[in-house]
């Protein structure tokens, strides 16, 4: 049985760096850039704090929106590098624990605009 991670799992949204590269190598290449993204984000919500005027509630929604995305590709990228062992061809790689949607080995979401959850009723 092939061990390779299921197409949906790593069918990229844009091209990769590196055309046929493994989730690890496409990590490996573009881990600092999704620091860097979270650092930028953490610079924002500083910002927003300290204002003279407040921010008002949907600055701070949108906000959290961008940070979620953020956090999650920067958690996807640290698994794809350094936890996701490919196991022996003969056993299927299965993620027992893929963590919040659309999962921890989804590298084809890497590249997707975070979701804008529309606000529920009063």
């Amino acid at each position: 049985m092939n061990a390779r991670p299921a197409k949906s799992e790593t069918s990229p949204s844009r091209l990769s760096i590196v055309p046929g590269a493994t989730p690890g190598v496409e990590a490996a290449l573009r881990i600092e850039e999704f620091k860097d993204h979270v650092n930028q984000l953490w610079e924002e919500t500083d910002d927003l704090l300290n204002r003279y005027h407040p921010a008002n509630s949907a600055e701070w929604f949108e906000l959290s929106e961008r940070l979620h995305h953020a956090t999650w590709r920067l958690g996807s990228a640290t698994y794809c590098l350094n936890e996701w062992i490919e196991p022996a061809d003969e056993r299927p790689s299965v993620d027992e624990a893929p963590g919040p949607s659309p999962g921890r080995r989804a590298v084809f979401a890497w590249d997707q605009e975070p979701k804008q959850e529309s606000g529920g009723s009063a």
